[in-house]
């Protein structure tokens, strides 16, 4: 039941989607120069591996980043916020799948051709380790119905790094994912480093060490004084 708000309070959130004209009135009310929102996959493509994108989701983030500059407000877009399209973990496996990697290599390539003279800053992927502490929301991953669990967690991370990877080599004329990445990383060094030396330290004595490795990656590259292009 879609409008039971007793058992699901919080099923319809700040209502963002059909309010987001008064509350960027209200944002730069307050004065905040920054709003980091995240791109939602299946409202550009709804199954994930369509032949075309969805031209009204297209339209929806158009209008509202549109808006954020006329009120002088800079646009911070995360490409995937946990919520891939079910029907690629249904049909698929999620990001198990290479083919998962292909069809976000795609839909990352739409919202830099279409998108990315409107957006300043972009993130990937939010918490790329949220696959170790929360593989549900993380990689899409049910502890139940795997055989393998932590080797199905390697997986999806494989797949994940092999995304950004792939898509930095297929977007050289337009954005550079990784370029990007890099700088949003060093960017909040300071308020996130001692968090990320910590969560090193932690999983250096972890069986996984691919995904110490991923993270020790980024957190060297914090240190650099120039964002630099990534070759796998």
């Amino acid at each position: 039941d879609l409008e039971d708000l007793e058992h699901y309070p919080f099923r319809h959130g700040i209502d963002f989607y059909n309010r987001w004209q008064e509350d960027l009135e209200l944002f730069a009310e307050l004065g905040i120069k920054v709003l980091r929102t995240s791109i939602c996959w299946a409202r550009i493509f709804p199954n994930g591996d369509d032949a075309q994108p969805n031209e009204a989701g297209l339209k929806f983030y158009m209008d509202l980043f549109d808006a954020c500059h006329a009120h002088g407000i800079k646009v911070f877009a995360t490409i995937l916020h946990y919520n891939i399209p079910l029907h690629l973990v249904t049909e698929y496996g999620g990001w198990k799948s290479r083919k998962t990697v292909e069809c976000y290599v795609r839909y990352t390539r739409t919202l830099f051709e279409r998108l990315g003279d409107r957006v300043d800053y972009w993130l990937p992927f939010n918490e790329f380790n949220a696959g170790k502490f929360n593989p549900y929301n993380g990689v899409c991953l049910i502890e139940d119905q795997e055989e393998d669990y932590q080797n199905a967690i390697f997986q999806c991370l494989h797949h994940m790094d092999l995304a950004l990877y792939d898509t930095d080599r297929t977007l050289i004329d337009i954005f550079c994912i990784v370029f990007l990445c890099v700088s949003i990383y060093k960017s909040f060094s300071s308020v996130y480093g001692k968090a990320f030396r910590e969560t090193v330290t932690a999983y250096s004595n972890d069986s996984n060490f691919y995904f110490w490795h991923v993270i020790h990656d980024k957190l060297s590259l914090i240190h650099i004084s120039e964002p630099t292009r990534l070759r796998c």
